[in-house]
């Protein structure tokens, strides 16, 4: 995996929610369009979806590791990406959750390059 730096703005944030997102089991993935020199990686738990601190903390570490087992391609410009966790993540089998993701992902490219 490439590195990501963290997103730490509202405004990068904003600018990758405008946008269309792709849904995997307890994850929902914000890509940006617009083009961006470092690329910049985002997790997001809202106390609203997940009551508990330590469920919340929980959910950004799982995020996190599994944004760092997925191989993204890092050709695309459009390099910005936040996730957002849902407390279904919790209950989720880790391999399940990554190989659903890997298949989102694979299936978006295709469509992109179509």
């Amino acid at each position: 995996m490439k590195y990501y730096s963290r997103m730490k703005k509202t405004a990068s944030f904003n600018t990758c929610y405008k946008n269309k997102w792709v849904s995997a089991i307890g994850v929902k993935i914000f890509r940006s369009t617009k083009p961006s020199l470092i690329p910049l990686m985002g997790v997001s738990v809202s106390k609203k979806n997940v009551k508990k601190a330590v469920d919340r903390n929980k959910v950004k570490r799982l995020l996190r590791s599994l944004f760092s087992k997925l191989e993204l391609d890092m050709t695309s410009p459009y390099n910005n990406i936040v996730l957002v966790g849902y407390k279904e993540l919790l209950e989720a089998n880790f391999e399940e959750t990554l190989s659903s993701i890997e298949k989102i992902i694979k299936q978006k490219k295709e469509k992109d390059t179509e």
